[in-house]
């Protein structure tokens, strides 16, 4: 899978402490919705075998804390 190919090399190369993955929200589109939650668990299962300690937060809590 590519998206598991490429975050196992960005893993790597800058070798991360910690990781943040958005909170999923509800989506009138249902075949959307799995898309991403299917992308989600790839992204999760990444970082949860690379042992990094994995925070989730929502969409808003994320535009606060960079802007």
């Amino acid at each position: 899978m590519e998206i598991a190919h490429d975050l196992d090399e960005l893993i790597r190369t800058y070798q991360p402490e910690r990781a943040v993955v958005e909170k999923l929200y509800f989506s009138t589109n249902t075949k959307t919705a799995i898309d991403v939650a299917g992308a989600r668990g790839v992204i999760i299962y990444c970082l949860k075998s690379a042992h990094l300690p994995i925070f989730h937060f929502t969409p808003l809590e994320l535009k606060k804390a960079i802007c």
